[in-house]
């Protein structure tokens, strides 16, 4: 059901910008002002994994139609019907959308400092995307409100051709999940201190509460004080053992559905020796909310 309510609210969001455009009533100035923010806000922070990229692109041509209909054919003065109350409403509309697009283009920065770790990316088949990722709960709500170590953790997902983490919003089973078993690569030199390989996976939208959080996940100890973990394995897939040593491009498993998830996805994260969580940079970029990456052989 979730999946379905965060559908529905981005595509509610989508359908809103169109409309203002259309909005006889407003001035151009309310017009462009509203859906500039709104779309911005749309375009960065909706769930464009579950509905489809290739969407984000169709709604981003029927705005640019929409805007230069209200440029050339809309009335530039506001109506006289537009009474107090209703432009009330509209400035706090705006000012919310506002509110909420500051948050997502505060969760895409992270501070400028030394710790931020440079890795490769531990998915090498496709295009990916991220469906947790950032440094506010705009773009990274279930993370950064967990453990100190996990704040800045990202979600992997894998796309399809349309631009969707699976087929359909709500897929019935694990396999329609584009991620579900795929393979995981090591993104770092280092030494495997410590796994779990033999938690099952979880049933499709219901948590695995009983077991480790985590459920299967690798530990790598890497430039002496850092830890990185991938989590939330396929059971019976992991292959290095602690102790091994690990070099980046090294197969540590596949990517199951173990642990407290709802979904598919990899979970990936590093912490320092203090147990705080630090900055990963994947291609020389900060992974946030709908960033995409795309690998080819």
């Amino acid at each position: 059901m979730l999946n379905y309510g965060l559908a529905i609210a981005s595509m509610i969001g989508a359908i809103l910008a169109v409309s203002v455009l259309l909005n006889r009533n407003l001035g151009l100035g309310r017009k462009l002002l509203a859906t500039g923010i709104l779309s911005w806000g749309i375009w960065m922070g909706a769930a464009w994994f579950l509905v489809g990229f290739q969407l984000r692109s169709i709604w981003l041509g029927i705005l640019v139609l929409a805007g230069a209909y209200a440029i050339f054919h809309g009335s530039s003065q506001e109506s006289v019907h537009l009474t107090l109350i209703k432009k009330v409403g509209w400035n706090l509309l705006t000012i919310l959308g506002l509110l909420f697009l500051m948050g997502l283009l505060l969760g895409r920065w992270y501070p400028p400092i030394p710790s931020a770790i440079q890795v490769e990316m531990p998915l090498r088949k496709g295009v990916y995307a991220i469906s947790q990722g950032g440094s506010n709960g705009a773009t990274n709500p279930i993370h950064h409100g967990a453990v100190q170590s996990e704040r800045l953790a990202i979600d992997w997902v894998k796309l399809n051709g349309w631009g969707s983490r699976a087929s359909g919003i709500n897929p019935g089973n694990l396999d329609q999940h584009e991620i579900f078993r795929d393979t995981v690569f090591s993104p770092i030199d280092g030494i495997m201190i410590d796994r779990c390989d033999s938690v099952p996976n979880a049933k499709l939208g219901h948590p695995d509460t009983l077991n480790n959080p985590l459920g299967n996940f690798v530990r790598i100890n890497f430039r002496d004080s850092l830890e990185l973990v991938l989590a939330h394995l396929q059971p019976a897939s992991i292959s290095p053992v602690p102790g091994d040593s690990v070099q980046i491009g090294d197969v540590l498993g596949l990517v199951g559905n173990s642990g407290e998830v709802s979904e598919p996805h990899l979970q990936m994260s590093i912490s320092n020796d203090r147990g705080w969580a630090v900055p990963i940079l994947i291609e020389g970029v900060f992974p946030v909310l709908n960033r995409r990456f795309y690998y080819s052989p």
